[in-house]
């Protein structure tokens, strides 16, 4: 199937990478920075305080670590970054707290990040902040090579950092730009824009102990395993996470104390905007802590198989979607107000 739009993203960075346009200095408004002089990535910081920092590489693919709640609480794990944190497992080596690629590109492997022939890697390319007052906005150019470093597409990315209904919102835009021949998103469920969240918030870590443990629901209600597969406008997964004394040092405790503690509560919502020219997203979000919407899949969530989606040489596809990050625990009101506020 050919998709058309016009690759207007693309034309909005220009004059290389890293560059800042109207950054504030004030404390109480959005600011931006590079981190230990890394012009390839960028914390992205609102009334002075830390809500993510977008590296260009995070061994194979563009990505968000952390991403904490407006109260500073980490939503997302931490392994294999940097070395796990309490009630962390060293599994899927791979999930990189947050990021977007897919499994299947034109017979390549973006998923992984093994050093294999049929593994590709994103490579990010330019990227420009603007910031005001009210917003930050990061755009980012990146191509998606395969093994020998020859590029199969390019895209633009456009994260939208705003405060609304007292969360953290982040509109993201993801245009896939085919060049001088088609290129084929397949038909896998190891995709799309995925999150990896904390070990304390995955639903499975009920199974460690009875006080920790996060919940999945999404729009028509289902929860927990029952999410996986689905389609469905917006998924949301919270739970407890560790105290930010406890992540920052100032007050270490044992895995026991925790447990005995009162732990804060956050969550992230992930949403699908109903005008996507690809019509229906499902979900491969899991209990033990993925969470990935994903427009491509069909045949391992239950439905014939299909060719994929094809980008015709020249054109693009693009996808739109939106996060929440909250504290506290999923608020139905809350959630389909953003989601209403989303899709006018």
């Amino acid at each position: 199937m050919g998709l058309l739009t016009r690759t207007t993203a693309a034309d909005e960075i220009r004059g290389g990478d890293a560059q800042v346009q109207n950054v504030p200095a004030e404390k109480n408004q959005w600011s931006v920075g590079h981190p230990d002089g890394d012009s390839s990535a960028w914390e992205i910081r609102c009334q002075g305080e830390l809500v993510t920092t977008y590296y260009g590489d995070l061994a194979g693919t563009p990505g968000f670590f952390p991403v904490k709640t407006p109260s500073g609480l980490e939503l997302t794990r931490r392994f294999p970054i940097g070395p796990p944190r309490d009630f962390e497992k060293e599994d899927h080596d791979h999930h990189r707290s947050f990021w977007f690629t897919h499994g299947i590109v034109n017979g390549l492997d973006f998923w992984i990040d093994d050093d294999k022939s049929h593994v590709g890697k994103i490579v990010q390319r330019e990227s420009q902040v603007q910031v005001d007052g009210n917003a930050v906005v990061l755009t980012t150019k990146n191509d998606w090579q395969d093994h020998d470093g020859q590029t199969l597409l390019s895209d633009v990315r456009r994260f939208r950092f705003t405060q609304s209904h007292g969360d953290t919102v982040i509109d993201t835009t993801i245009e896939l730009i085919a060049g001088d021949g088609d290129v084929t998103f397949g038909d896998t469920k190891e995709g799309s824009f995925g999150v990896r969240v904390a070990g304390t918030m995955k639903v499975d870590a009920k199974k460690m102990d009875k006080r920790i443990g996060g919940t999945i629901i999404n729009a028509e209600g289902l929860r927990d395993a029952d999410t996986w597969s689905k389609p469905s406008a917006w998924v949301d997964y919270s739970g407890p996470l560790l105290p930010t004394s406890h992540i920052d040092g100032t007050r270490v405790q044992t895995k026991e104390e925790l447990l005995a503690s009162d732990l804060p509560v956050g969550g992230i919502t992930m949403m699908y905007h109903p005008t996507n020219h690809l019509p229906e997203c499902r979900w491969h979000v899991r209990t033990y802590g993925l969470f990935a919407a994903n427009p491509f899949a069909r045949r391992h969530f239950g439905l014939p198989e299909y060719e994929g989606v094809r980008i015709r040489k020249n054109e693009s596809l693009t996808l739109d979607f939106r996060v929440v990050l909250h504290d506290g625990l999923f608020d139905e009101p809350t959630t389909k107000q953003h989601y209403l506020d989303y899709s006018r």
